[in-house]
């Protein structure tokens, strides 16, 4: 599979912010940023200039953005590259909200002029010839100085969303990114016997199992009066593993409305406990239990007649597939519902 290229560009201080995102992005591109991708020794300003080869950057914008050489460095690289802002998202962070204000703008030019005059100052004091590599910091910040406002014109000429926001949009934008390379290169392919190749197609097979039913919930300890009337608790609760069963790509897999992972590993099974809204255990182990009403699952004994697995495939789209409750002698089980 093709994924699309995203650089994130952060300053330190953003870095929960680049985690989530990164973390967000990863089952479907490859994420390039410092702390993952910089290899030990690795020339630092080469590492930037990689930006521009990028098929989308992210711009995680704060004030330590903006009065930071290392990150507006990589924005000049940026900048050479025409039409740089069409593959631009940016995320402005609550103390950079100033930059939509022309007023703060030219105060981030009056910052780095104040840099670039007090480092120039210094490096007079030295012969040049001792100071060539120091001196390459100051061609930086001349750099930075002169284009710093258009780079901000651009920022601020942006609807950008707020940063929850902006963080599920960018997810949404990489996700169609990968989904219509991929739909490019099948529409590509010259190999008619590997497009047809059922395994090209293959959809998941989930292996959905009862593992107990009005049970005691793991984690969850059980208290009574030993010298009262009060008898056991009562359990009424359906305790389920949910495991994909073969090699193939499901993300963001939903389940009783729960959501299961954003990748599902195949083979690994995930546990999952249910109870109806009027079971006591909805209540006394909300933490470890997935309410279910009963306006939304037929029930039979306590079990949900038929649910859905909703999950989305290796191009982003979303699929479902229906288990019933079904029946061999006394031994119940969910399979997958047929449609004949």
């Amino acid at each position: 599979m093709t994924k699309p290229n995203v650089f994130i560009s952060y300053n330190w201080g953003s870095e929960k912010v680049a985690n989530d995102i990164e973390n967000r992005l990863t089952p479907f591109a490859d994420v390039c940023r410092d702390k993952s991708s910089l290899l030990h020794w690795q020339i630092i300003t080469e590492f930037m200039k990689t930006i521009r080869k990028s098929d989308l950057a992210v711009l995680i914008v704060s004030d330590l953005y903006l009065k930071s050489v290392t990150c507006l460095y990589e924005i000049m690289q940026l900048l050479k590259e025409d039409n740089w802002a069409d593959h631009t998202m940016f995320v402005v962070e609550e103390d950079a909200v100033g930059i939509y204000k022309t007023i703060n703008q030219l105060n981030y030019v009056q910052y780095w002029q104040e840099e670039y005059d007090n480092l120039d100052a210094a490096l007079k004091k030295y012969d040049c010839a001792a100071t060539t590599k120091q001196a390459e910091e100051l061609r930086k910040i001349d750099l930075i100085k002169l284009h710093i406002c258009e780079f901000l014109q651009v920022v601020a000429d942006r609807k950008n969303p707020e940063v929850d926001l902006a963080i599920e949009e960018i997810e949404r934008r990489v996700r169609e990114e990968y989904k219509q390379l991929n739909m490019e290169n099948e529409k590509d392919m010259n190999d008619e016997d590997d497009f047809h190749n059922p395994l090209f197609n293959q959809q998941p097979i989930f292996d959905i199992k009862i593992l107990a039913v009005n049970k005691q919930i793991p984690g969850v300890v059980d208290v009574f009066d030993l010298w009262g009337t009060a008898k056991l608790p009562e359990h009424r609760n359906l305790q389920l593993s949910f495991e994909l069963a073969n090699d193939v790509v499901v993300r963001n897999a939903i389940l009783f409305g729960k959501h299961i992972d954003t990748l599902i590993e195949p083979h690994k099974k995930y546990k999952l406990i249910i109870a109806f809204e009027d079971s006591p255990d909805a209540k006394r182990a909300a933490k470890y239990v997935t309410m279910i009403k009963h306006e939304d699952y037929s029930e039979q004994g306590g079990y949900p007649e038929e649910f859905k697995v909703v999950y989305e495939d290796r191009y982003g789209y979303e699929q479902n597939q229906t288990f019933e409750l079904c029946n061999k002698g006394e031994i119940k089980y969910y399979g997958i519902k047929s449609e004949f």
